[in-house]
C-alpha cells in the first residue's frame, strides 16, 4: 500500500484508541497545525486530563461530516455543486520532562464528493516542538513540521486550471529568548520548502528563510514598547516568466498591552522593502502586525490578528503583493454543554508592478453542542467571495455541514 494511503488510516486507527479533550477541524480548509492568532477550537469545561502513555499524556479526537458546497471551485460561473463527507483524525502528545516540554501533533483528513471524485483530497501531517529551559532567564524553542496539504480554491494563489493542487508544506523554526529586567529579547529563524505535486506548477517550488530579532520593553504596568526588525529571502527553485525570488528587510513599532484574564493586545507598523532577483526591481509599504484576546465576560471571548506583508505571487507581471489579513472571532458559552462562534476575515491582496487589488471575504457562524461526555455536534454555514477588476476569479461560495465528533 502507497505512503499516501496507510498513514492516514494509521493516524486514524490511532486516534480511535485514546482519550481526548480536543476538537477536530472537520469542515475547515485549515490545518490544525498552522495557528491563526485570530481562530481557535471550541471547549469545554468537562474536558478531561487525557491518558497516559509511558511519559506522554495523550489527546484524541475524531470526527465526521457531511457538508454541502456552492461553489467547490470558487468560479464565477459554470459552478459546480456538490455534498461531500469528511472524515478527519487528530492526536496530540505532550512530556513535560522536568523543566523542558516535548509536544507532538499529527493529524489525518480525507474529503470525498459525491459522484466527483477527481475533487477528492488526503491530507496528513506531523510537528514536533521542544522547549526547553536554557538558564533561568533563558528559553530555547525548536519546532519541525511536516504535511501534505491542498490549496483552497479560496485562495487566489490557486491555479484554476487545476481541479485539485496537492503540495507538500516543510517547516523547521529556532527561536531563544533572554530576559534582562526589563528587556526581553528573542531571535527566530525559520525555514520553510513547498514542494507542489503537478508538473505543470514546479516552477512555485519555493525556499523561503526567515530571521528576526524582537525586542520588548516594560514601560510600567501592563504596557511594553514592542521593536522588531526582520530579514528575509524567497528562493524559486525554478526560472519562470511568472515567478521572481527576493528579499525582504523590514522594521516594526508599537506596543503591547497585557492584562491577565482581561485582554491581551499588541499592535505594531513599520515599512518593508522587497528587492527582485534578476535586476527586476523592488517594491516598497507599510507593514502591520495585531493581536487581539479580549474576555469581556467569563463566558465570551474576543480574538483578533491583523497583518500586512509581502509575499511572492504566480499572478503575472506582478512578481510579488502585499497582503493585508484582518480576522475577527467572538465565541460565547452560554452553558457547560452549548457554545456558539462567529468568525470573519477580510484578505487584501494588492498586486506590485500591476494596477490590481483583490478583496476576498470570508465568514463562518456555527454552534457546537455536548452530547454526552465524549460527543459533540457541530453545525456550522460558512460563506465566501472575492471582488476584483481581473476577469474569472470573482466568486461566491456557501457551505453547511454537520459534524459528529468523538473525544474518544
Amino acid at each position: 500500500m502507497p505512503w499516501d494511503a496507510w498513514v492516514p488510516r494509521l493516524l486514524w486507527a490511532v486516534a480511535c484508541i485514546v482519550p481526548t479533550p480536543a476538537l477536530a477541524q472537520t469542515v475547515s480548509d485549515r490545518s490544525p497545525l498552522d495557528t491563526v492568532p485570530g481562530q481557535s477550537e471550541l471547549d469545554f469545561q468537562d474536558q478531561v486530563p487525557g491518558v497516559r502513555a509511558g511519559a506522554f499524556n495523550m489527546h484524541a479526537s475524531a470526527g465526521t461530516s457531511l457538508a454541502y458546497d456552492s461553489n467547490v471551485l470558487a468560479q464565477p460561473s459554470q459552478r459546480i455543486e456538490k455534498a461531500l463527507s469528511i472524515d478527519e483524525a487528530q492526536m496530540h502528545a505532550a512530556d513535560n520532562m522536568n523543566e523542558a516540554t516535548l509536544d507532538f501533533q499529527a493529524f489525518a483528513r480525507a474529503r470525498r464528493y459525491i459522484d466527483a471524485h477527481g475533487l477528492d483530497t488526503t491530507e496528513f501531517g506531523g510537528a514536533l516542538e521542544l522547549d526547553a529551559p536554557v538558564a533561568a532567564q533563558d528559553d530555547l524553542t525548536v519546532s519541525l513540521r511536516a504535511q501534505r496539504r491542498f490549496e483552497p480554491h479560496t485562495d487566489i494563489e490557486t491555479p484554476q486550471s487545476l481541479p485539485v493542487s496537492v503540495y507538500d508544506d516543510t517547516r523547521a523554526d529556532l527561536a531563544y529568548t533572554h530576559v534582562f529586567n526589563r528587556l526581553t529579547l528573542r531571535g527566530d529563524a525559520s525555514g520553510q520548502w513547498l514542494d507542489y505535486h503537478d508538473p505543470s506548477q514546479r516552477f512555485r517550488n519555493l525556499a523561503t528563510n526567515r530571521d528576526e530579532l524582537r525586542g520588548e520593553y516594560t514601560l510600567g504596568g501592563d504596557l511594553s514598547a514592542v521593536v522588531t526588525a526582520y530579514y528575509g529571502h524567497d528562493d524559486f527553485s525554478h526560472s519562470s516568466p511568472y515567478v521572481a525570488s527576493a528579499t525582504t528587510k523590514g522594521t516594526l513599532v508599537g506596543a503591547h498591552l497585557s492584562v491577565p484574564e482581561v485582554v491581551d493586545f499588541e499592535l505594531t507598523a513599520g515599512y518593508f522593502e522587497r528587492r527582485y532577483a534578476e535586476h527586476l526591481g523592488r517594491s516598497s509599504g507599510v507593514s502591520l502586525r495585531g493581536s487581539l484576546i479580549w474576555q469581556p465576560t467569563r463566558l465570551m471571548t474576543v480574538r483578533g490578528a491583523l497583518s500586512r506583508e509581502d509575499q511572492p505571487t504566480r499572478i503575472p507581471g506582478a512578481f510579488g503583493k502585499a497582503r493585508t489579513d484582518a480576522t475577527l472571532e467572538l465565541d460565547h458559552a452560554y452553558s457547560a454543554s452549548l457554545s456558539v462562534y462567529a468568525r470573519g476575515e477580510l484578505v487584501v491582496d494588492d498586486f506590485n508592478f500591476i494596477q490590481r487589488v483583490d478583496h476576498t471575504y470570508l465568514g463562518e457562524v456555527g454552534l457546537t453542542f455536548l452530547i454526552a461526555r465524549p460527543y459533540l455536534l457541530k453545525v456550522a454555514y460558512g460563506f465566501g467571495s472575492r471582488s476584483t477588476d481581473a476577469p474569472g476569479v470573482s466568486y461566491v461560495r456557501h457551505v453547511a455541514g454537520i459534524s459528529l465528533i468523538g473525544r474518544l
